[in-house]
């Protein structure tokens, strides 16, 4: 079970975890685009927060084989699986939370830094924003990792605590 809930992690990290739209008008029809990123492809943080979190997991897994062998001195290793799992959930939370939030871009128009194009989503350089036309923030992958990112840490202080109790 510790094995299947860190491959969703992984597989949530491949979901759209920043999204951008925009309208655009070509031979005055006008559309509306989209461009997503992955955690892997948005955010440092995001990735080693799901790093973090299936490194938890593989820990969990060795910790459970071994455990009958460990030494009474190292039985409180078995916390650090969790620990680590819950550390994962922060940094993704504390970089959610610090993406800036602006109101508007250049003068009011739309404006893009360093040669990009409307809509392009830069790793590490996330913002999120929403003026008339054009929106940036978080997509609906971010949700699903923090889901199955929580879901992995309770599973793991299950085991921990199902250990303990074993062992005393």
């Amino acid at each position: 079970m510790t094995a299947g809930t860190a491959l969703a992690v992984l597989v949530t990290g491949f979901l759209p975890w920043f999204q951008s739209g925009w309208v655009a008008s070509t031979n005055g029809v006008s559309s509306y685009e989209t461009n997503s990123a992955s955690a892997w492809a948005a955010s440092t943080a995001w990735s080693m927060a799901l790093v973090l979190n299936v490194t938890s997991a593989a820990a969990s897994i060795l910790l459970t084989r071994i455990d009958r062998h460990l030494p009474p001195a190292l039985t409180s290793l078995r916390w650090a699986p969790p620990t680590l799992c819950l550390l994962g959930v922060v940094l993704v939370l504390w970089a959610w939370i610090e993406i800036p939030r602006a109101d508007t871009i250049g003068a009011g128009g739309w404006s893009t830094s360093s040669g990009g194009h409307i809509g392009d989503i830069v790793h590490d350089r996330l913002q999120v924003l929403y003026l008339d036309g054009l929106r940036y923030d978080v997509g609906w992958g971010l949700y699903a990792g923090i889901f199955t990112m929580s879901s992995l840490c309770a599973l793991l202080l299950l085991q921990a605590f199902h250990t303990h109790r074993h062992a005393t």
